[in-house]
């Protein structure tokens, strides 16, 4: 007689084999999630809306008096709430229920689980709310660390309760890396006996979180061959010649036909460094594996020596870590977790903090080991003096948000191999002298990290303009936090950096930063015996001053000329003072090497500029042609009443090594898209007007 599972879905021929399912692990492990289902249905409620500008922790307080809280989600205008058991449930189903008479809409929640083993039919529909969910439960967990952190009196306390909720054991993470590279040996061994898998990553150096995948370099123990090389083998070659194409292709296939052990298996082949992801069955693991070169097994033994050399150093990555990936800074598509630990490793290694050597240092004492070219072994006897820095770990990372709330990620590069901080100008004229790929190295993008190892690798070429200004007014945040902190011993900095709410706050004003550099212009305007004067003391001042009043000179006369702005002056950036600047009056003074203005405009006039004016006098200036454009333009404008309101803070700041003014652009308005259509245009064209007036200036002898 034909028997049905209703837990599992499946039909049976006999009673027997129905007996024999009931018995099995499966069913038993279904039956316990189906009850696990029924008790969140009944111990849950779903409220929604909540009352606008509530407090999180309010909220949990006020139901926390109907009784124990087992969990909580917050999404964007809902909370679910999960008790320990079912009676406070029933109770507020029962009656109507005001929070700070705000009446409540509360109602059952429903819990839908898919079946396991089953996909849902509609596969955008399930991935979406498994994201959801994902968010929700971080969103809980962040909230419950928080609430426990507030409960523990110290700083040590806290820390401790800290670490022990980012990750888990170190024993159990190695038992399980250990039984994923047992199973891809038992696997890919079969086609590459002499293959070796190895992790790396943050589950060697010790930095993973619960959150981490496991990293695992394959190597296949063979001569590996380019592509083009054996192209043309044909086929009386019998011998197989491994590309890294073709063992791609081939650790793919092994790794779809063990579906016992490999599950979700994403080939990614045309990443910089191809990968396959796939998910780890027996220890419930999302994994990636990797096969060229190996040089992260080696970037991960470095990292993992520096946090050996001293205590300080996990507990300040791991919250450096935690506190990114809050905040939305790091992840796919934005701020690696590797870039990130390595610019940490540069701001301990610079002179004032002391506390890590360089590479160069760890490499000068040992017999050279080189892969693909590159030079990877180091000296791990090597026992830095850190003695003169007694800085607690609160205190090394309010160093950090500082030194990188100011780094001027636009002219400077980071070398974490020696640990000085380069102009991007000298850095390339130093890697040209070694014969470095300077073009593979994109030394151009908004922020570069040289790779300690692969020296033409930027390791942060992935950050954005905009990523970097989130992050560096996330480090001044930071800052802050770590002041007020510091008033109440730090009892108050873990759970501020821990606090759900900040990834929801409004977001802060665009900003937009423009570098213009003296470059071979950098004597331009200097009086013509400017080399004989004996009566400048400091000339080097004095070019630095000159130039800065050059570039205000002319971002003056494109504001207000080209782009029609109205500019209102601002003196003092700290007390924001308005003066009135005359027409001849000189606002760089020896002690001014910032000016501010406030910026309002009606017209978006970088719109269709091209061919506005089809032939124009070749004898006019750069500046004199986009003036000619933006009266045409401005007078179709005005006809046609398109008003587009523009507000936002200009601040020229001069710098120096080399020498540069930084142009930054701040909306005011928050509403951003006038701002960033305008912004973004003002960014790519603003150094090409000055440079072109520059040279027009030049060549006709003319003067600001």
């Amino acid at each position: 007689m034909a028997k049905h599972c209703d837990v599992c879905s499946i039909n049976f021929i006999d009673e027997y084999s129905y007996h024999g399912h009931l018995m099995g692990k499966k069913h038993l492990k279904n039956v316990e999630y189906a009850n696990h289902k029924k008790r969140q249905v009944e111990n849950s409620i779903f409220v929604s809306p909540i009352p606008p500008r509530t407090n999180q922790k309010d909220i949990i307080e006020f139901f926390t008096q109907f009784g124990p809280i087992y969990t909580c989600k917050f999404g964007y205008k809902y909370i679910i709430i999960e008790y320990e058991n079912k009676e406070p449930v029933e109770h507020l189903l029962d009656k109507p229920i005001y929070f700070n008479q705000w009446k409540l809409n509360i109602k059952r929640r429903i819990v839908d689980f898919p079946q396991q083993g089953k996909r849902s039919p509609n596969k955008s529909s399930n991935n979406k709310n498994s994201s959801e969910d994902i968010q929700d439960e971080q969103l809980a967990e962040r909230l419950k660390l928080k609430i426990d952190l507030e409960s523990e009196p110290t700083w040590e306390g806290q820390l401790k309760k800290f670490l022990t909720h980012v990750q888990d054991d170190d024993a159990i993470i190695q038992e399980r890396c250990t039984e994923i590279c047992l199973n891809l040996n038992s696997v890919l061994r079969r086609t590459f006996p002499y293959g070796r898998a190895v992790n790396f990553g943050s589950t060697v150096t010790g930095l993973y979180s619960k959150q981490s995948d496991v990293d695992v370099f394959f190597d296949i123990g063979e001569t590996i061959y380019d592509d083009d090389q054996v192209k043309n083998q044909g086929c009386e070659n019998k011998t197989q010649r491994w590309t890294p194409k073709s063992i791609f292709k081939k650790v793919k296939m092994m790794l779809f036909k063990n579906k016992s052990i490999f599950s979700q298996v994403v080939p990614i082949p045309l990443a910089k460094i191809p990968v396959i992801k796939f998910h780890h069955i027996p220890t419930n693991t999302d994994c990636d594996i990797t096969f060229k070169h190996g040089l992260g097994v080696h970037n991960s033994q470095l990292i993992k020596h520096y946090v050996s050399l001293d205590r300080r150093l996990k507990p300040l990555l791991l919250i450096i870590k935690h506190w990114a990936r809050l905040l939305g800074l790091s992840g796919t598509g934005k701020i690696t977790n590797y870039s990130l630990v390595m610019a940490t490793i540069f701001y301990l290694q610079q002179p004032n903090v002391n506390l890590l050597p360089t590479v160069k240092e760890l490499q000068s004492s040992c017999e050279p080991v080189y892969i693909s070219g590159w030079l990877v072994n180091f000296d791990k006897n090597i026992v830095p003096d850190a003695s003169n820095n007694e800085s607690s770990i609160p205190e090394l990372l309010q160093g950090f948000f500082k030194f990188y709330g100011e780094f001027n990620f636009a002219t400077n590069v980071i070398c974490p191999s020696d640990g000085l901080i380069v102009s991007k100008i000298d850095f390339i004229k130093n890697i040209q002298q070694l014969d470095i790929n300077v073009d593979a190295l994109n030394v151009s993008k908004p922020v570069c990290i040289q790779d300690p190892f692969e020296l033409d690798h930027n390791i942060a070429e992935g950050w954005t303009q905009r990523l970097v200004q989130t992050f560096q007014q996330c480090c001044n945040e930071g800052v802050s936090n770590c002041e007020f902190a510091a008033k109440d011993d730090y009892m108050n900095l873990l759970p501020l950096i821990c606090d759900p709410i900040l990834k929801h706050k409004s977001k802060s004003p665009a900003l937009m930063q423009i570098a213009i550099p003296a470059g071979k212009f950098g004597k331009f305007g200097l009086p013509d015996d400017f080399d004989t004067r004996t009566d400048i003391d400091n000339k080097e001042k004095f070019i630095e001053t000159n130039w800065f009043k050059v570039v205000y000179k002319l971002i003056e006369k494109i504001f207000i000329n080209i782009f029609k702005f109205d500019l209102q002056m601002m003196y003092d950036g700290i007390s924001m003072k308005q003066i009135k600047i005359e027409e001849n009056s000189d606002v760089h003074t020896k002690d001014n090497d910032k000016v501010l203005f406030i910026c309002r405009g009606k017209y978006c006039l970088n719109r269709s500029r091209k061919n506005k004016i089809p032939s124009l006098d070749p004898t006019l200036s750069c500046i004199e042609r986009e003036i000619l454009i933006s009266d045409k333009l401005l007078a179709d404008m005005a006809e046609k009443k398109e008003e587009t309101p523009i507000k936002f803070i200009c601040s020229l700041e001069k710098k120096t090594n080399p020498l540069h003014v930084m142009i930054t652009l701040t909306d005011e308005q928050h509403t951003k898209k006038s701002f960033l259509e305008i912004g973004s245009y003002m960014r790519s064209k603003i150094p090409i007007i000055i440079e072109r007036e520059l040279l027009h200036m030049i060549q006709y002898k003319k003067q600001l």
